[in-house]
């Protein structure tokens, strides 16, 4: 058995300080410093963080660089002897290989302010982060962000695979828990924040649409322009489809409807020199033979066939 230890000092809220280092039975073997870290423009993490403990292998720790002669290294696997060349001498002798952890135990210092315990601190709102990105926290099939946490439930054979006695008992082929564990098989100790910190909610608010200056300025000469254009528009226009006035044609005799005894009708509109004439069919008739008369029911002069 051996002590792991890491010691993690956050650092100030403006990013400068603290520091992260590993041991193993009490010895140094690794550490980073703020100083080392600011040459990148980085900082020690001051993020709310949580503990994770399993049995990990790099794909590239343990493994010689370059690859030896005469193997490809295209697998690396103990179970088949094609694909153990590529790996250290006796390596696979660790396999299969246990982890087994008898305590942890996390320390905070006395009277450190930038030693907070939680999952989302003033400084750092966690929840605000999540809230604001679900989809990234949820799966396809997930109806909310966050699960219950499951009591009990796994099968099992007996006691031992639900924790042992202390943790819960094997009721009827399902792990049923005792007061203060949770998970399917009961190993986990139910856990609560004493103190959480609530994010408060930020007022909704809508703001104006922000435009640049050379933007806005474009949008105003444009829309001046528009309003200029539209009225000059409209005054082309009538004069381009204004009625001329029509000189009077010698060759229509303006008769008084009175007189007209074959049901001929015409008049001139007062000193504008147009005239509208109604002429029926009989009349068409007794015109005479060399004269081509085209009848309209308003005649303008543009129409007339000469």
């Amino acid at each position: 058995m051996h002590k792991y230890r890491v010691e993690w000092d956050p650092p100030e809220t403006n990013g400068t300080g603290g520091y992260i280092r590993w041991y193993c039975d009490g010895l140094l073997i690794y550490g980073i410093s703020a100083e080392s870290l600011s040459l990148t423009g980085t900082e020690i993490p001051s993020e709310p963080m949580y503990m994770i403990m399993n049995t990990a292998v790099a794909t590239s720790w343990g493994f010689p660089m370059p690859c030896p002669d005469g193997c490809d290294c295209d697998c690396f696997d103990c179970g088949d002897d094609d694909c153990t060349c590529g790996l250290p001498t006796d390596y696979c002798n660790n396999f299969p290989a246990f982890f087994e952890i008898d305590y942890v135990r996390v320390w905070q210092a006395v009277n450190e302010s930038k030693h907070i315990i939680g999952c989302s601190t003033k400084d750092r709102p966690t929840d605000v982060f999540i809230k604001g990105h679900r989809k990234r926290y949820m799966a396809d099939e997930d109806k909310q962000l966050l699960k219950s946490i499951r009591v009990g439930g796994a099968i099992c054979h007996d006691v031992n695979n639900c924790g042992g006695l202390e943790h819960g008992d094997c009721i009827k082929g399902y792990c049923s828990c005792k007061n203060g564990f949770v998970g399917p098989a009961c190993r986990a100790y139910e856990g609560y924040d004493d103190d959480p910190y609530v994010s408060p909610e930020a007022p909704f608010e809508v703001r104006p649409i922000m435009f640049q200056n050379g933007l806005l300025c474009t949008l105003l000469v444009l829309a001046v322009s528009f309003v200029i254009a539209m009225p000059l528009s409209v005054l082309l226009n009538r004069k381009e489809t204004g009625y001329e006035q029509i000189p009077p044609d010698k060759s229509i005799e303006r008769r008084h409807p009175a007189h007209d005894r074959e049901g001929k009708q015409q008049f001139s509109a007062g000193g504008a020199g147009m005239v509208y004439q109604y002429q029926s069919a009989y009349s068409q008739q007794i015109q005479p033979p060399q004269q081509k008369v085209v009848t309209y029911c308003m005649i303008d002069g543009r129409l007339i066939d000469e």
